[in-house]
């Protein structure tokens, strides 16, 4: 092991050259970092110069809170900067809470995420599906772009872009937005929504229809909401 540029590197093998300044490691490689981030893979390439580490196999990137999975990673140590291009997996490790995708920023030190294709967020109470999802931890807030589907215990969602907060179970869904839940549907330009007030609220071209008594309207503003029955 060594220590380099503040960052302490385990490998079974390693070189520096010093000409071009590049670190290459070979198996088993661990770089720990002095903020707590400990990232692992099989091989290394550290081009100093840059700043840009390339990592190949079994990439694994760990804090206190979060671990990212890849096959492979770019991970630049001076903006602290994470870039996995061909699938990865981000999970929670305080809570069910588990995030994939085909390609991914990663800033574990602002504790941000943005994800790109085929992205897909579970936890125990909810699913997302989207084209890409910026996530902000400090605010347990997604923000979606692209159709995106979101189901929970009490609703089904789709829109083309949006956000929705985790903990407040509150959101907005702009574009081809539409709420279903077990007896009622609510469909507009512009919808928001929350679960815990089981409240609905439609902007524009808003078309409401109840099935348990049948009821149907459309408005360019409507409210749905139980606590008005």
């Amino acid at each position: 092991n060594f220590i380099y540029q503040g960052k302490t590197m385990y490998a079974d093998s390693a070189n520096y050259l010093e000409k071009n300044k590049v670190i290459r490691a070979y198996g088993n490689v661990h770089i720990r970092k002095s903020d707590n981030v400990n990232l692992y893979c099989d091989s290394l390439y550290y081009f100093s110069n840059t700043g840009l580490a390339h990592l190949y196999g079994k990439v694994r990137a760990i804090d206190a809170e979060y671990r990212l999975t890849a096959d492979s990673m770019v991970y630049n140590t001076r903006n602290e900067q994470g870039i996995y291009r061909t699938g990865g997996k981000i999970e929670n490790l305080t809570k069910n809470e588990v995030l994939t995708s085909k390609i991914g920023y990663f800033y574990p030190n602002a504790k941000n995420f943005f994800f790109r294709t085929n992205v897909v967020y579970t936890s125990d109470d909810m699913r997302m599906t989207t084209d890409s999802l910026l996530y902000k931890y400090a605010k347990n807030t997604t923000y979606f772009y692209g159709p995106t589907c979101i189901s929970t215990e009490t609703a089904f969602m789709e829109a083309e872009r949006g956000w929705y907060n985790m903990n407040t179970e509150e959101g907005s869904l702009v574009q081809n937005a539409s709420i279903e839940q077990e007896s009622k549907i609510i469909t507009g330009d512009s919808l928001i929504y929350s679960a815990k007030k089981n409240m609905a609220e439609g902007f524009c071209n808003v078309f409401m229809y109840d099935f348990k008594d049948s009821i149907a309207f459309s408005a360019n503003y409507a409210i749905m909401d139980d606590s008005l029955k």
